[in-house]
């Protein structure tokens, strides 16, 4: 487990568990999919592959498991995993229901790409709107032609950045800064209806700079990036209304 953190009086504890995507056995996937609502089965067997209905039900049970492991870790009301309630918000955001969020404080987040899942969580007693938070995990591609992207998804401060690098680095770079995108874009809930160009992340020495929308700017932003295992990486944005310090926790489970 890693902590990374500085020392106010004012900080939020983000606890990010990285899991490796199984896939369920028979007896497994009977078991998890009674951990989920009427509708969301219904959700899981609209896939068309086997292994892709088996990979939505794994997010979603370890999704539901997590949440009431960590109600323990912060001694709030217990919920179980078959009792959350979700909804989301305008632009498809999950989140609790209020009753739920009034009961935990919990707030959270999923991402999965390639064989891994994270699952970042942490409790506020503030309203959702009060602190923005959103995680990303990205998986480096030797594939993806990175120079046709640039231009159209990356500001200029980010594409002359990356091409200042040599060669060998620029697709490293490409991936965290997706990945830093990805997770501000989930952050603020808009998610691909804000265009990636309109907000920066300038790297200044061993420091990541966030250059948020102008409607952000005003909050206090905190972007942490983290290689894990293999060739993936994970990306966490958190805005508050105050300067806040983020203790930031790392967990690989299976």
């Amino acid at each position: 487990m890693l902590y990374l953190f500085s020392v106010q009086q004012s900080f939020i504890s983000v606890c990010t568990f990285l899991f490796e995507i199984e896939i369920f056995s028979d007896f497994e996937k009977t078991y998890a999919l009674s951990m989920l609502t009427e509708n969301e089965q219904d959700r899981v067997r609209r896939y068309k592959s086997e292994k892709m209905r088996r990979q939505a039900l794994f997010v979603r049970y370890k999704l539901r498991k997590t949440l009431s492991e960590y109600c323990l870790q912060i001694g709030s009301d217990f919920i179980a995993p078959d009792e959350w309630l979700f909804e989301t918000e305008k632009y498809g955001k999950p989140k609790l229901i209020d009753s739920q969020f009034k009961a935990t404080g919990i707030q959270f987040n999923i991402s999965h790409s390639g064989d891994y899942l994270v699952i970042g969580v942490f409790h506020s007693e503030f309203d959702y709107s009060d602190i923005l938070f959103g995680v990303d995990i990205e998986r480096e591609r030797k594939n993806t032609a990175i120079n046709a992207i640039l231009n159209r998804y990356f500001s200029r401060v980010e594409v002359s950045q990356l091409l200042d690098l040599p060669e060998d680095m620029q697709r490293k770079r490409f991936f965290d800064l997706w990945a830093l995108k990805e997770s501000y874009i989930k952050a603020t809930g808009r998610g691909l209806a804000t265009k990636l160009d309109s907000f920066s992340f300038e790297y200044l020495n061993d420091d990541i700079k966030l250059i948020p929308e102008f409607q952000y700017k005003d909050k206090k932003w905190v972007t942490i990036l983290k290689q894990t295992t293999e060739n993936y990486r994970i990306a966490l944005s958190i805005a508050t209304n105050q300067e806040t310090d983020v203790i930031f926790c790392y967990e690989t489970l299976n």
